[in-house]
C-alpha cells in the first residue's frame, strides 16, 4: 500500500497562514525564554533576516502539524484534535503557567509515539503545542538557510541511527516529510 501525498487542504493552509500571520504581527512581543533575551548581546536572539513562514503541513491521527520559522527559532507546531480527551487538562496547565514564554513542557502521544512539547494557548490560534527544533537562528542569512541546517541535523541523526541499528518510525516519518518537501506544503492522507 503506497503513501499518497497531496497539496495542503484549504483548512490546513488557512491554519498555517494564521500562525505565520500572527507571528509576523507580534515579532517585537513574541514570547521568548529569558535565556534567549540574554543571548541578544552575543549575536543571538531575534534575526532580522528571517521572516515568519510555515512548511511541511501534514495530518496524523487527527493532529495537524507543520514547521514554523520565526526570527527567534524554528519549531514544529502540533494542533490536537478538537475532541482530544486531554484538552481540558492542557488548558488548565497553560492558563496556570507563567514562568516560560514557551509554555509548560508536557508529554503527548502522536502517531503512537510519545514526545515532549510545550503547550500553548493564544486567543487567535487556540490550543497548540510547540516543539523547538532550532533555538539559535541568529547566524542565518535567510529562511532557506535555517531549513537547510535543519535538514543537516536530520541527515546526521539518520546516519547515526543507521550506524547503530536504531529505529524510530515516528521521527523517520516526520523527518522524511520535512527533509524531502521543504518547499512544498504536503499532507499525507491516513
Amino acid at each position: 500500500m503506497g503513501n499518497s501525498e497531496e497539496v495542503v487542504s484549504a483548512a490546513g493552509q488557512s491554519l498555517m497562514d494564521a500562525f505565520a500571520s500572527y507571528y509576523a504581527g507580534v515579532i517585537e512581543c513574541q514570547p521568548v525564554e529569558p535565556w534567549e533575551l540574554d543571548l541578544v548581546g552575543v549575536g543571538s536572539g531575534g534575526n532580522g533576516n528571517l521572516s515568519p513562514c510555515t512548511r511541511a503541513f501534514r495530518e496524523v491521527d487527527g493532529w495537524r502539524m507543520f514547521l514554523l520559522l520565526s526570527p527567534y527559532r524554528l519549531v514544529r507546531i502540533l494542533v490536537p484534535p478538537q475532541d482530544h480527551a486531554d484538552t481540558a487538562e492542557w488548558l488548565r496547565l497553560v492558563r496556570g503557567h507563567g514562568a516560560s514564554g514557551l509554555g509548560p513542557l508536557v508529554s503527548i502521544v502522536v502517531n503512537q509515539g510519545q514526545r515532549k512539547a510545550h503547550v500553548q494557548f493564544h486567543d487567535h490560534l487556540g490550543l497548540h503545542f510547540l516543539e523547538p527544533l532550532v533555538l539559535n537562528v541568529a547566524g542565518f542569512i535567510n529562511n532557506d538557510a535555517v531549513f537547510l541546517a535543519h535538514e543537516k541535523i536530520i541527515e546526521t541523526r539518520d546516519a547515526i541511527m543507521a550506524r547503530t541499528g536504531r529505529v524510530c518510525s515516528t521521527q523517520t516519518e516526520i523527518s522524511r516529510r520535512e527533509l524531502f518537501s521543504p518547499f512544498a506544503r504536503l499532507v499525507r492522507q491516513q
